[in-house]
């Protein structure tokens, strides 16, 4: 009976919801496209840094810790 209940709710809410939440203008569609590449870019830049071990260390503190 539970499964049942349970079933009836997951379907209730998928009817419920629709797709309308999914749904993107060009413009927004465009603004997504431009903002994971810029972001990924700047990963690119960082993997690449860390790959060759151009990063420079951090220092947390000016003092030699042990």
């Amino acid at each position: 009976m539970r499964w049942v209940a349970l079933l009836g709710l997951l379907v209730g809410m998928g009817l419920t919801v629709g797709c309308a939440t999914l749904a993107k203008t060009d413009k927004e569609v465009v603004n997504t496209f431009a903002q994971t590449c810029e972001t990924d870019m700047l990963m690119m830049s960082h993997s690449w840094n860390y790959f060759w071990l151009a990063d420079r260390q951090m220092r947390l503190s000016e003092w030699h810790m042990r």
